[in-house]
């Protein structure tokens, strides 16, 4: 078995995965239901991940890794400021719809008791160690706000307005005017939400 084939396998299996937790639930998901949506054999999935449970982890830190990936959009100093947060912003929503129900459970559970997922784990840490501060320094640099507790409120205010949308799910249904799922009407939602970030609060 070649290098490429392992990959791809591997990215087969936690696809596949992702797409049963996103479909089905994560209490649904099966060795079958992976080896057949993914088809690979039981075997492929013994070899790479040594059980469901593990499966299943890797598959969500699969997924956090992603998004934790968007803050790369914060790194450049060539691009200005506001392009890198707005950047940040969009790439952010966009990667939160890529599962959308896998990331409204897997931030359910976060809240409810995230110290039994590994994977719940890594991203708290990713957000304390790095995100967080990240995102204070670029916005301090938009804007010129030195108080921390200010610049918190944002960062708070930042990450409320990308996932609200996520954790309503189908619920957003009943409210008009606002199909967080359209590109275009996403676009124009992350606009707003930049505007009101780079907002000088008076005083």
């Amino acid at each position: 078995m070649d290098a490429d084939h392992k990959v791809s396998t591997r990215e087969r299996i936690l696809h596949a995965t992702l797409e049963l937790i996103n479909n089905e639930g994560i209490e649904h998901v099966t060795i079958r239901k992976i080896t057949e949506a993914a088809e690979v054999n039981i075997a492929a999935v013994n070899y790479y991940f040594g059980s469901k449970e593990n499966v299943i982890n890797e598959a969500l830190k699969a997924l956090m890794n992603k998004l934790n990936g968007t803050f790369k959009q914060l790194d450049d100093p060539a691009v200005p400021a506001q392009s890198r947060l707005r950047n940040f912003l969009h790439r952010y929503a966009d990667e939160t719809l890529a599962y959308p129900d896998v990331f409204k459970n897997f931030i359910k559970q976060l809240i409810a008791h995230y110290n039994d997922n590994q994977a719940h784990v890594d991203y708290i840490e990713f957000l304390q160690t790095t995100g967080w501060q990240k995102l204070r320094v670029l916005l301090r640099e938009c804007t010129g706000i030195t108080n921390d507790d200010i610049l918190t409120m944002k960062i708070v205010q930042l990450f409320s307005a990308l996932e609200f949308p996520i954790l309503l799910g189908i619920q957003l249904q009943n409210f008009p005017n606002f199909d967080y799922y359209d590109q275009q009407v996403r676009d124009q939602y992350v606009e707003l939400l930049l505007q009101s970030l780079l907002t000088v609060p008076a005083g």
